[in-house]
């Protein structure tokens, strides 16, 4: 057992360092000086240090200079002591777990040439500390963990070694460097199980911070040492089973000392088990025998997870940060703010991977509330944050989160879902059960945030094959509303009497022609040449007055362009499509049609709707203002209508090709313009436009428009 270091030893080390890390940093000292302050310290060990200031470029890298002015042959840089002496040889150790973590905090900084001459010292610097330290003596050893989580933090080396090849390759190209990580693991068990003698509940605490910790980083250290690293994790604690045991209990446990653990300890805990858990992406070759090699991806980490009520233990993390979000101060403490941001990022990265692939994940996460409790950390933070301008941009980080986590997470899925129809249930559910009870609580511009983009964006993949964002998806539902598999676009049968559905099978769309209301009721108003945007919906008489209202108001007032616009729509539209229309608008003045924002009001009317649209919404604004400054017609409005569960129903034009038509439709609404809303000028309108529809049948024209 090698010696116990004496109060002596350590008493004058955090102050001596303190001063040579300010000299450092201020720059203020020559390499004359510093190696006279070095030489004047009698045990210069890292215990209880405070960092410079990593908000300055030199700050982090001023430490290390020092260092490297000295000497950085001459490693460990201690007192020329008896080496006989036990005295002597603390000090070495303590010298060369100090030099390690330097190096360690400041590798962002560090040139990359010096680095690859000081890692393999520093390598040698973890070995000896772990070997003079006892750490494969348990308990006695234990004590001295903490020591370990001080001078070499694994998780601020990874995190730095990832916009640098070159350093990745010299740490990849060091032996025995899995060894170290593997070691995590082999004490965590009794951590967890509070087994450890001699440990009281601070201690605990403080060890248990220490090992989750650096959990995450095990696999960090996987990916950038091959797959070496795993097979010693597996070895460490048994089996995929008991990893993803330990990782579960880990959960609880920082979840449970969540009460009384600082946020900040919580958020590298957190950060680092989500870390683990988000690696799904990567396949690691695990050695199970001398002969035997077996290729495992992390994936089967993840369904073992699953299996071990993962989606609970992320619901409860999310109430915890919303509980967390609610303990906040009002004057919002910067590192507090950052705590929850730091949190909600990465249980939004977790989610996103863990439950990506995984269609039973999601159908699970949905039924536990894990996306309505996203939801309501989103709709708390809004509340709580206000509109003050010293907080705008804490509000954009979150939102930009949580937004991200759902479209994301519904995004992955579509992937590989077997059914569209599951997709849209499952969001029905979440629109239902998760948000209409939130929504209804806040102003209307959290209401349209909420319920529209993160969603139904991922609805337009489906139902919307012609919009140009969504062309290079790729993917296409197939149109048999009983079936909704999603399949490659180009692998799809079109239906070759309209050529405006898709099926996956010849089997598919025998049923969907043989259903009540299906199919056939609709194919043979295609075929004779009825508008495929519009057909069963809109008349032409209906589409072309809806077109000449928007034209006759276009010079008054915007807002009214709106209300008007979409009560026409309700007034000729049947009665399903009168509760929740979306609407779409494109702007087709531009080279490149610009889409507005997507809207779907959750519980209210067509008509409160239209008011809502018309005076809140600041895109829909804007874009109207935008296209009234440009001189020439009015070509910005392209109607889309989609039903409850979001699936469209129809896309109208509002410009048409047809300058036959486009000229009479501007005639008739340059004829009204200015006049009132009166009853009787819609019935001119009316009127107007059925003369039209009579002239343009006269020409022969068999093209409806």
């Amino acid at each position: 057992m090698p010696p116990a270091l004496t109060a002596q030893a350590l008493e004058s080390a955090p102050v001596a360092l303190r001063r040579l890390a300010r000299a450092a940093y201020k720059r203020s000292a020559t390499a004359e000086d510093l190696e006279r302050l070095y030489k004047s310290t009698p045990h210069p060990c890292l215990c209880g240090i405070e960092s410079p200031d990593c908000d300055h470029p030199q700050g982090e890298w001023a430490l290390p200079i020092c260092f490297v002015h000295l000497n950085p042959e001459r490693i460990p840089m201690g007192l020329e002591l008896d080496q006989r002496t036990p005295e002597a040889e603390t000090v070495e150790n303590i010298n060369r777990g100090a030099f390690a973590l330097v190096l360690v905090l400041t590798v962002k900084f560090m040139p990359a040439d010096v680095f690859e001459i000081l890692w393999p010292r520093v390598h040698e610097c973890f070995h000896a500390l772990m070997d003079y330290w006892g750490y494969f003596t348990a308990p006695d050893g234990w004590p001295q963990i903490r020591f370990y989580g001080e001078f070499m933090s694994l998780s601020l080396l990874y995190t730095r070694l990832d916009d640098n090849d070159r350093m990745r390759d010299t740490v990849r190209r060091t032996a025995g460097f899995p060894y170290i990580v593997a070691r995590d693991w082999s004490y965590l068990p009794a951590l967890l199980a509070g087994t450890v003698p001699g440990l009281d509940a601070a201690a605990h605490e403080e060890y248990l911070f220490g090992a989750v910790m650096n959990i995450g980083h095990s696999l960090a250290a996987a990916r950038v040492d091959d797959a070496s690293c795993f097979p010693l994790i597996l070895a460490a604690v048994g089996s995929i089973q008991q990893l993803a045991a330990l990782i579960i209990a880990s959960f609880r446990s920082l979840l449970k000392a969540g009460t009384h653990m600082p946020p900040a300890r919580l958020m590298y805990s957190f950060d680092c088990l989500m870390t683990l858990m988000s690696s799904s992406d990567m396949v690691l070759t695990l050695e199970r025998t001398d002969d035997d090699w077996v290729d495992v991806s992390i994936g089967a980490l993840t369904l073992e997870l699953a299996k071990q009520d993962l989606v609970p233990i992320l619901v409860d993390t999310l109430r915890f940060v919303r509980q967390l979000n609610t303990n906040l101060d009002q004057d919002l403490e910067a590192d507090k703010l950052g705590t929850v941001d730091f949190l909600i990022s990465t249980i939004a990265r977790c989610l996103v991977f863990t439950l990506g692939g995984q269609m039973s994940l999601v159908a699970r996460a949905v039924d536990a509330g894990l996306l309505a409790e996203a939801l309501a950390c989103l709709v708390l933070t809004e509340a709580r944050l206000g509109d003050s301008a010293n907080v705008a941009k804490a509000r954009e980080i979150v939102e930009s989160h949580l937004s991200t986590l759902l479209i994301r997470i519904l995004g992955f899925s579509l992937m590989y879902l077997p059914s569209a129809l599951a997709l849209r249930r499952a969001i029905n559910t979440i629109t239902s059960a998760g948000m209409s009870a939130l929504v209804q609580n806040y102003g209307p511009r959290k209401t349209l945030w909420l319920s529209g983009s993160p969603l139904f964006a991922i609805l337009d993949r489906l139902d919307d094959p012609d919009d140009h964002l969504t062309r290079g998806l790729a993917l296409k539902a197939c149109d048999n509303p009983k079936c909704g598999v999603i399949r490659p676009r180009e692998t799809l049968k079109r239906c070759s009497g309209c050529q405006a559905l898709n099926y996956c099978s010849l089997a598919c769309q025998r049923q969907d022609w043989r259903r009540p209301a299906g199919h056939r009721d609709t194919c043979d108003t295609y075929a004779t040449g009825e508008h495929a945007f519009a057909a069963g919906i809109f008349t032409f008489a209906q589409r072309n007055y809806l077109r000449a209202i928007v034209h006759a108001r276009y010079e008054q007032d915007w807002k009214a362009i709106y209300v008007e616009q979409i009560e026409v729509l309700i007034d000729a539209a049947p009665v399903q499509l009168a509760k929740n229309p979306l609407i779409t608008l494109f702007d087709y003045s531009q080279q490149v049609p610009t889409p507005g924002r997507k809207v779907f009001p959750s519980g209210a009317t067509g008509k409160s709707f239209a008011a809502l649209v018309g005076l809140v919404h600041p895109e829909l604004g804007d874009l109207l203002r935008r296209a009234k400054e440009r001189p020439g017609r009015l070509d910005i409005h392209m109607i889309r209508i989609y039903d409850n569960l979001g699936a469209r129903l129809v896309a109208m034009p509002l410009r048409t090709d047809n300058d036959w038509v486009h000229r009479r439709v501007r005639a008739i609404a340059e004829q009204f313009a200015g006049k009132a809303d009166t009853a009787e000028r819609r019935l001119g309108i009316e009127k107007a436009v059925e003369q039209m529809h009579e002239e343009y049948k006269g020409l022969g024209v068999t093209e409806i428009h």
